[in-house]
C-alpha cells in the first residue's frame, strides 16, 4: 500500500489497532448500535469515497462525510443510493477510497441482539434455573451464550451452548437469598475472524425458596378442636404460608400476622372439627414474587379426640332388681370402646351404645360414667373422651304386705285396712326417693286402680274408706325408686262387713195374722250367704236362704212365738256371712219393725160442693169403736187422697172436674196399723156453668143468647124463661157431640127493654138418668139494643190517634177498643196515646151505651201510627252543586224518607230523592245553584191501608258555596315587570267575581285574567285568591303561588371588539347587582351553513372560559367556531341573572363587516341547571292527555269535596344515609358502617290532608302485588274508620309493577285511581317519602353502633336478619311523625299549582 492507514475497531470491551497511513477507518461502539454502524474516516486526499460492500454510500464532494469527522451507517442518506437495512449482530466490509488512488477496508459488525425471555425461578434452597431465548438477527456464526452471577460455590459452564434454552445453577444459598443473573449472547464477528462479540446484558433476579417450614400438635381442650404449633424460619412481606387440611386449603399467614410472633413459632386454632376422626395437615411457604410454592411441605396426622355420649338413660331389667341397661346416643365422629366405670367394680366394655349392668342392690343409687375412647389409625394410639356422668336408680324388691278388716260393724262396712314394709334387701340410699303405690281391684282380675299414688316412704299403713259392704277386695302394692317400680306384691283380699237388710215391716195380714216382709241390703255382693229372723225375741229355727224375705205369723202359738193381741209385735232381721278363709267374715247389725192386727173397715158419705169439690165423712162400722185412737184414710177410684185424719173423720175433696164421678172409700189404722178398705159410694161433681153468655142478636121485638159449652162433663142445658119460645118457660136442650155453641131466642118483646135469661148445665149421673146433677146456672139481664155507632180514626201527630164517635148524645156512655185492649173514653173524641209504636198499624171498634144498654160494637176502622220525625238534621258538605245532609232516625218502622228541595230565590219546589227505610241517613243533593239559598224538608213516611201517613216534617235553610279556584301565574319581561293572574274554573260555571290577594293586600277590581303592573324588578311576590258569588257567598281561599319578577334589561348593550372568530361585548351595570351574566348566542342564517341544519344550532349558550361559571364583570368576548364562521350574521344577547329567575335583556345583531346593532329579545328566561336526560315517553301525546283528564277529574266537584288518600312506598336499608355531610377542609367524610347492607325494608304508606299519615306497613323485601291488595283494604279500613261520616273518598296511587291488578278489590265506600304515567309531581306521597326518609337518614346515621357491634344479648334469639330488620323498623317507627296533616295540606296544594301545565298540554319533566 502507498500509504499507512490507521484502522480502530471497538466492540463491546474489545479494542484492536492497526496503524498503516494517513487513510483509515475507526469504528467507534459508543454509537453503534443493533442497526446502525458508527466509524471514524480520515484521509489526506481532497476527496474520498465511502462504500458498503461495493455500493458507495458516501462521499466527500456531495459533503456527507469528511476528513476526521465521525460518519454513522443508518440507511437513511438523502440522495445517496441506499442499501437494505442494516441487520443486528451481522457483520459488513467498508472501503474508504481516495481520489488518488488510496483505500482502506475495514470488517464491522451491528451490536447484537439481548436474548429474548430471559427469566430465573427457584428450583430449590440452592439452586436456580436460568431460561432463555435466541432473540433474532441474521448471525453468521452465534457461539452461545454466557451466564453470570456472584455468591456461588459451583462454576457456570462458560460458554454455554448456543442451542441451550436454560441452566440450571447449582451451589446457591442460604434460602430465601436473593441472586441476580446476567445473560450475555455471543457471536464471531465475521466468519473465522476468530473475534467474539457480545450483545448487551439482560438481568433476571431470583430469589431461592424459604426454609422450611414445621407443623406439630398440641393439647386441647375440646374434641372438635385441634391446636397446631407452626414454625415460621423466614419472616418477610413477600413470603404466605398457606396451611391445608386434607388437602383443602384452611388459612393463609400473612407477614401482617406472624411477624408480631415473639418467635419463629405461631398457633393455629382450628375448630369445628368432628370427634374421633384423622385429618392431615400440610403448610407450604409460597413467594408472593414469583407466584410459586417454593419451600417443602411439611405435614402432620392428627386424630380428634372422640366425642362424649349424649343423652345417656337407662332402664331397670322388670322382676329382676339390682339389674339395668344404659344406653345412650352415638356421638359425632368414630367411637372404638365405651367404658361404664361406677363405683366398687372394673369398667365394664361394650362397642356398642349400651351395656347391661348386673349385681346391684335393689332401690338404690349409682353413679356411672361413660367415657369414649377412640384408635388413630395411624399410629393406634388410643384417645379418650371425656367422662359422662348417669346416676341410676334400681328399682326396689318385692315388699311385704297384709290386708286387715275392722271388727266394728260401723267401719266395717265401708272400711278395710291395709299394712306393708319395705323388703329387707333393700337400700333404700334416700328414703325421700321411696315411694309407694297402692291398688285395689273389684275382681282380683288385671282392672286395679291406684288408691294411694307415690306416697312417702315413712307411709306404710292405710284405712281404704267409701267401699261397698259386704264385697270382697283385691289389693296389690307397688314400691317405687325415683320412679322406678318393683314387680307387683302379692295380692291379699279381703271382705267388708254386710249391710243388714232393707225395708222390714211387719204387715197385718187381718184380724188374726202377720206377715214380715223385707228387701236384701242396697249392696248385695259375695259376702252375703243367708238371713237370720227373730219374731218376738224368738229365735227362727235355722238361717233363711237369700230368697226368703217374707214370714207369715199367726195367733196360734208356732216357732216363731205367739202375736199379741193389745202389744205391738216385733220382727228381726240380719244378714249373715258365709263361714270361708276370707278375713272378715262375719254378720250386720238386726234390722226391725213392729205392727198390729187389722180393724173393722168402716162406711163413708159423700155429697158435692160444687163443680170442683166432694164432701167425704167416714162413718166407723162399729159404734162403739174408741175412735180416739184411730185414725182414718179415704181413696178416690182406688187412690189414697188423704192419709191419718184425726176424729172426726172428715174432708173435701177438692180440685175434681166438673160433671165427674167418682167412687169414694176409706179404711181405719189403729197404731199404723189399717183395715181393710170399707165399701165405695159413688158421685158426681156439679158441672161448669156455660162460657161466654151473651146476647148475640138484638133486635127491637127479639134477642138471641149463646153460650159456649164448658170444659168438663156436660150432657144437656136447662134454659128458664118467660119469654123463651114455648109454653113452659123451660127449655131443655141436649149436648150435640162436637158442637160447642149453643142459643136460644127470645122472642115478641118490647123495644128498649131488659131480660132475665138463666141457664143451667147438667150431667146425667147414673145410666137410667135417674140420678141428675145440675148447675146453679147463669143469670144474663139482656136488652134489646140501640144501633151501633159509626167511628172514625187519624193519625193527627206523632204518638196520637184520634178517634171521633159520628153518632153523639148526652145520653150516650162512649166505649172504644184498641184490637182487644179497652181504652179509656168518656168523651165523643179520643185521642190514643197509650203506648203507641211509631209506623204500627192500628185497628179500633166502639160502642155506646144507654141506660146500661150497650150497643153492638162498631165495625173495625184502622190506621197506623205517624212514624217518627227526623232529628239533628244537619249538612254536613257543601259545594258550588251539591248539598250533602245527614239526619238521625229512629228504626221504628218508617218505609220511606222524602226530602223536598226548596231554592229560596227563585222557589222551585221538587222532590229532590226518595229513600227506602234503613238504606241511609245521608243524601246528596245534586244540581244545585251555586251561592243559593235552600229549604229542605225531610219527613218520614209509611204507606197504610193504601194512604200515605207522613211524619212531623224538620227543615233547614242551607246555602251552596262558590267553587274554590285554582290559580295560575305568569311572569314577562316587559318594562316595567308584570305578573299576569288567571282563575282556572271548570266549563259552565260563570257568574263569580274575584277577589286576589298580593303578599296578603287585597288588590282592588280584578278580572280574569288579571296582568299586575308596574311592579319591582327581580323581587318575589306571592298570590292568592277566591270567588264570591252572586248570593255573597265565598269560596275557599286557592292555594298560595310564589312567583319572581324579571330583572331590567342590562342597559347599553354594545360590541367593544371584533375579529376573524371572536366578538366583545360590554353593558352598564344595573341600578341594583345581579347574582351574575350569561352570554347568549343565536344564528339567524336562514340557509344551512356548511351542511348543519340551521334549526338544529339556532340557539347555544357559551359560557365563560372557567368551565360554565357566571360571567363576574359586564365584559364578555364570544369564540365563533364552526358552524359560524366569518362572515356568518348572529346576535349575542346578555343575561342578568337572579336567585329565582334569569332573564334576557339585549342583544346585538352582526353582519359580514361585524358591525352591530342592539335588538331586544322577548320571552327568554334562563338559568343555570343539571343537564338531565328525559325519555320521550314522559312527553309523549297520551301521557299529555291522560295529565289533562286526570286535572279535569280532580278540579270535579265529587273529587274536590272527598277524601283523597295518595299511597306508595320506598325502600331503605342499613347503608341508607344522607349524600352530603360537614368535614374540616382538605377532609372527606366518611361513615363507619356495618360491613354488609343486610335485606331491604319497604314501607308503604297513605297519607291524605285531612289525616296525615293516614296508614302504613312495614315489609321485609320488596313490594309485590299481593302485598299492595293487602295494603289497599288496611288502608280502606283506616280511613272509613276514621271517617265515621262515610263520605265518598279516593285512594290514588302510581302505575309501579307491584300496582297491577288491584282495581278488582272490593273496597267499601273508597274507590282506587291510577294517575297518569311519569306524574310523580301530582302524587303528595313522594313528598312524604322524602321527608320521612330524611329523617330516617338523620336518626340511622346516629345508631350505626347498632348494626356493627351486636353481642348476644342485644339479638336475645333472633338471627342476624331479624335482629336488623327490627333495629330498622323501630328506627322507621320513630322517624315518621315528621308527617303531620299541616305538611300533607301543603304537599296537595302544591300539586294544585301543576294542574293548569296539565290543562294546557305543558312538557312537564317531573
Amino acid at each position: 500500500m502507498e500509504n499507512s492507514v490507521l484502522i480502530k475497531l471497538f466492540l463491546l470491551t474489545c479494542h484492536f489497532s492497526f496503524v498503516f497511513s494517513a487513510l483509515s477507518l475507526t469504528q467507534w461502539t459508543n454509537e453503534t448500535t443493533t442497526t446502525a454502524i458508527q466509524m471514524l474516516i480520515e484521509f489526506d486526499a481532497s476527496t474520498a469515497t465511502l462504500k458498503r460492500g461495493t455500493v458507495i454510500i458516501a462521499t466527500s464532494a456531495a459533503g456527507t462525510i469528511s476528513n476526521g469527522a465521525p460518519f454513522l451507517d443508518t440507511n437513511f442518506r438523502g440522495d445517496v443510493d441506499q442499501a437494505a437495512t442494516l441487520e443486528p449482530g451481522k457483520s459488513y466490509s467498508y472501503t474508504l477510497e481516495e481520489d488518488t488512488g488510496g483505500s482502506v477496508t475495514l470488517l464491522m459488525c451491528t451490536k447484537a441482539l439481548e436474548p429474548e425471555n430471559v427469566n430465573a425461578v427457584p428450583l430449590g434452597q440452592d439452586s436456580a434455573r436460568v431460561a432463555f431465548r435466541i432473540n433474532g438477527g441474521n448471525f453468521e456464526a452465534l457461539s452461545g451464550f454466557t451466564l453470570t452471577t456472584d455468591g456461588i460455590s459451583d462454576p457456570i459452564a462458560d460458554p454455554i451452548a448456543a442451542g441451550t434454552a436454560s441452566v440450571d445453577v447449582t451451589g446457591m444459598g442460604p434460602p430465601f437469598e436473593e441472586y441476580q443473573f446476567s445473560v450475555i449472547q455471543r457471536y464471531e464477528c465475521g466468519s473465522g475472524t476468530g473475534i467474539m462479540l457480545n450483545s448487551g446484558p439482560v438481568n433476571t433476579t431470583v430469589r431461592l425458596a424459604p426454609d422450611n417450614p414445621s407443623i406439630v400438635d398440641a393439647p386441647t381442650a375440646d374434641a372438635d378442636e385441634v391446636l397446631l404449633e407452626l414454625t415460621f424460619p423466614n419472616k418477610s412481606s413477600d413470603l404466605v404460608y398457606r396451611l391445608r387440611r386434607d388437602g383443602v386449603f384452611q388459612v393463609q399467614f400473612s407477614y401482617a400476622m406472624y411477624v408480631d410472633f415473639d418467635t419463629d413459632t405461631g398457633d393455629y386454632n382450628d375448630s369445628g372439627l368432628t370427634p374421633g376422626t384423622q385429618y392431615e395437615y400440610d403448610v407450604v411457604a409460597e413467594d408472593l414474587t414469583s407466584g410459586l410454592t417454593v419451600s417443602s411441605t411439611a405435614t402432620t396426622t392428627i386424630c380428634t379426640e372422640p366425642g362424649t355420649v349424649d343423652t345417656v338413660s337407662y332402664l331397670n331389667t322388670p322382676g329382676t332388681p339390682g339389674q339395668v341397661t344404659l344406653s345412650w346416643a352415638q356421638p359425632l365422629g368414630s367411637v372404638t370402646t365405651y367404658y361404664v366405670h361406677y363405683a366398687g367394680a372394673s369398667p365394664e366394655t361394650s362397642t356398642t351404645t349400651s351395656a347391661a349392668i348386673a349385681g346391684l342392690n335393689s332401690a338404690d343409687s349409682v353413679v356411672f360414667q361413660i367415657q369414649t375412647e377412640y384408635v388413630c389409625p395411624f399410629d393406634s394410639s388410643a384417645l379418650t373422651g371425656a367422662n359422662v356422668s348417669k346416676t341410676v336408680y334400681t328399682s326396689p324388691a318385692e315388699p311385704m304386705f297384709e290386708v286387715l278388716p275392722f271388727v266394728s260393724s260401723s267401719e266395717g262396712l265401708t272400711k278395710l285396712q291395709v299394712a306393708w314394709a319395705a323388703n329387707s334387701a333393700d337400700a333404700v340410699a334416700q328414703a325421700s326417693l321411696f315411694k309407694w303405690t297402692v291398688r285395689r281391684s273389684d275382681d282380683g282380675g288385671v282392672a286395679y286402680q291406684d288408691i294411694l299414688t307415690k306416697v312417702d316412704y315413712a307411709t306404710q299403713f292405710h284405712v281404704d274408706t267409701d267401699l261397698t259392704p259386704a264385697t270382697e277386695y283385691y289389693y296389690s302394692l307397688i314400691a317405687y325408686y325415683n320412679n322406678h317400680a318393683t314387680a307387683t306384691s302379692t295380692k291379699p283380699s279381703a271382705c267388708t262387713l254386710p249391710e243388714a237388710p232393707q225395708d222390714v215391716s211387719v204387715v197385718t195380714v187381718s184380724s188374726t195374722d202377720l206377715s214380715c216382709t223385707w228387701s236384701e241390703p242396697t249392696n248385695v255382693g259375695s259376702c252375703i250367704a243367708s238371713y237370720q229372723m227373730q219374731f218376738n225375741g224368738v229365735d227362727t229355727p235355722g238361717n233363711l236362704t237369700l230368697a226368703d224375705t217374707t214370714q207369715v205369723v199367726s195367733t196360734t202359738p208356732s216357732a216363731f212365738g205367739a202375736l199379741y193381741d193389745d202389744a205391738a209385735n216385733v220382727c228381726y232381721v240380719r244378714t249373715i256371712s258365709p263361714p270361708h278363709a276370707v278375713v272378715g267374715s262375719g254378720s250386720s247389725v238386726w234390722a226391725s219393725a213392729e205392727g198390729y192386727l187389722k180393724p173393722v173397715a168402716p162406711n163413708v158419705t159423700v155429697n158435692a160442693l160444687s163443680s170442683s169439690m166432694v164432701e167425704i165423712t167416714v162413718v166407723p162400722a162399729d159404734d162403739n169403736l174408741n175412735v180416739v185412737n184411730y185414725t182414718a184414710t179415704i181413696f178416690r177410684d182406688a187412690v189414697q187422697i188423704v192419709a191419718n185424719l184425726p176424729h172426726p173423720w172428715y174432708h173435701v175433696d177438692t180440685g175434681r172436674t166438673a160433671g165427674f164421678q167418682y167412687a169414694y172409700t176409706a179404711l181405719v189404722k189403729y197404731r199404723n196399723t189399717p183395715s181393710l178398705q170399707g165399701p165405695a159410694f159413688d158421685t158426681c161433681t156439679l158441672p161448669n156453668e156455660v162460657d161466654d153468655l151473651v146476647v148475640t142478636s138484638a133486635f127491637s121485638s127479639n134477642l138471641t143468647v149463646t153460650w159456649t159449652i164448658p170444659s168438663g162433663q156436660v150432657e144437656a142445658f136447662v134454659v128458664q124463661g118467660n119469654e123463651l119460645v114455648g109454653d113452659t118457660g123451660v127449655e131443655v136442650i141436649d149436648v150435640t157431640s162436637g158442637v160447642t155453641d149453643y142459643s136460644a131466642d127470645l122472642v115478641d118483646l118490647e123495644a128498649e127493654s131488659c131480660y132475665s135469661v138463666i141457664v143451667k148445665t147438667m150431667i146425667y149421673c147414673d145410666a137410667t138418668n135417674a140420678f141428675n146433677q145440675t148447675s146453679v146456672g147463669l143469670t144474663l139481664r139482656a136488652c134489646t139494643p140501640t144501633p151501633a155507632p159509626n167511628i172514625t180514626v187519624s193519625a193527627s201527630k206523632y204518638n196520637e190517634i184520634t178517634v171521633v164517635f159520628n153518632e153523639t148524645s148526652p145520653l150516650y156512655t162512649y166505649k172504644l177498643w184498641r184490637g182487644a185492649l179497652r181504652l179509656t173514653s168518656s168523651a165523643d173524641v179520643h185521642r190514643d196515646s197509650l203506648d203507641l209504636v211509631p209506623g204500627q198499624l192500628y185497628c179500633y171498634t166502639a160502642a155506646v151505651e144507654v141506660n146500661q144498654v150497650t150497643s153492638p160494637v162498631s165495625q173495625q176502622v184502622c190506621t197506623c201510627a205517624m212514624p217518627s220525625a227526623v232529628t239533628e238534621l244537619q249538612v254536613i258538605v257543601a259545594t258550588d252543586r251539591t248539598l250533602t245532609v245527614e239526619w238521625v232516625v229512629a228504626d221504628d218502622g218508617y218505609e220511606y224518607t222524602r226530602i223536598v228541595v226548596n231554592n229560596v230565590h227563585t222557589n222551585d219546589t221538587s222532590s229532590a230523592n226518595t229513600f227506602a227505610i234503613g238504606s241511609t241517613n245521608t243524601a246528596d243533593i245534586p244540581e244545585l245553584e251555586p251561592n243559593s239559598p235552600y229549604a229542605i224538608t225531610i219527613t218520614n213516611e209509611i204507606v197504610c191501608n193504601d194512604t200515605a201517613i207522613i211524619s212531623e216534617p224538620m227543615s233547614i235553610t242551607a246555602f251552596t258555596n262558590a267553587q274554590r279556584p285554582v290559580l295560575s301565574v305568569n311572569t314577562s319581561a316587559a318594562t316595567p315587570p308584570t305578573v299576569s293572574v288567571e282563575f282556572y274554573l271548570p266549563s259552565g260555571v260563570s257568574g263569580y267575581s274575584f277577589s286576589l290577594e298580593r303578599n296578603g293586600i287585597d288588590i282592588a277590581a280584578v278580572t280574569n285574567p288579571f296582568n299586575d303592573a308596574n311592579l319591582e324588578p327581580a323581587t318575589q311576590y306571592s298570590y292568592r285568591g277566591h270567588l264570591i258569588g252572586a248570593s255573597g257567598s265565598e269560596s275557599p281561599v286557592s292555594q298560595t303561588i310564589n312567583v319572581c319578577t324579571h330583572p331590567n334589561p342590562v342597559p347599553n348593550l354594545r360590541q367593544t371588539n371584533a375579529t376573524v372568530d371572536t366578538v366583545t361585548v360590554a353593558w352598564d351595570a344595573l341600578d341594583y347587582p345581579p347574582s351574575g351574566y350569561y352570554a347568549f348566542l343565536n344564528n339567524f342564517l336562514e340557509e344551512p351553513v356548511l351542511g348543519v341544519d340551521a334549526a338544529a344550532t339556532a340557539t347555544r349558550v357559551y359560557q365563560s372560559a372557567t368551565g360554565g361559571a357566571r360571567i363576574a364583570d359586564n365584559v364578555f368576548t364570544a369564540v365563533l367556531d364552526s358552524p359560524f364562521l366569518p362572515g356568518v350574521q348572529f346576535s349575542v344577547g346578555v343575561l342578568a341573572c337572579l336567585d329565582c329567575s334569569v332573564t334576557d335583556s339585549s342583544a346585538l345583531m352582526g353582519d359580514d363587516s361585524l358591525d352591530a346593532t342592539a335588538q331586544t329579545i322577548e320571552g327568554m328566561a334562563y338559568t343555570l341547571k343539571l343537564s338531565r336526560d328525559v325519555p320521550s315517553d314522559r312527553i309523549r301525546m297520551d301521557v299529555k292527555t291522560d295529565r289533562q283528564n286526570y286535572a279535569n277529574w280532580l278540579m270535579s266537584e265529587e273529587v274536590v269535596n272527598s277524601l283523597k288518600v295518595f299511597a306508595d312506598e320506598f325502600g331503605v336499608n342499613i347503608h341508607t344515609k344522607r349524600s352530603f355531610g360537614r368535614s374540616t377542609r382538605g377532609n372527606r367524610v366518611y361513615r363507619t358502617v356495618s360491613g354488609q347492607a343486610g335485606a331491604n325494608v319497604t314501607v308503604c304508606l297513605g297519607v291524605c290532608a285531612t289525616y296525615g299519615l293516614v296508614f302504613y306497613e312495614i315489609y321485609r323485601g320488596g313490594m309485590t302485588m299481593v302485598r299492595f291488595s293487602s295494603f289497599l283494604e288496611l288502608c280502606c279500613g283506616n280511613v272509613i274508620a276514621d271517617n265515621p261520616a262515610h263520605r265518598l273518598g279516593f285512594v290514588i296511587f302510581d302505575n309501579a309493577p307491584a300496582h297491577r291488578n288491584v282495581e278488582n278489590l272490593d273496597v267499601e265506600l273508597l274507590n282506587l285511581k291510577r294517575l297518569p304515567k311519569y306524574s310523580p309531581f301530582l302524587n303528595p306521597a313522594e313528598n312524604a317519602i322524602s321527608c320521612w326518609k330524611a329523617e330516617f337518614k338523620k336518626q340511622i346515621s346516629q345508631r350505626q353502633r347498632d348494626f356493627i357491634d351486636i353481642s348476644n344479648e342485644m339479638r336475645n334469639g333472633r338471627t342476624l336478619i331479624e335482629y336488623r330488620f327490627d333495629k330498622v323498623r323501630d328506627i322507621l317507627e320513630n322517624s315518621k311523625a315528621v308527617i303531620t296533616p299541616e305538611k300533607c295540606r301543603a304537599w296537595e296544594n302544591n300539586v294544585l299549582t301543576y294542574l293548569p301545565r296539565c290543562l294546557a298540554f305543558d312538557n312537564i319533566e317531573g
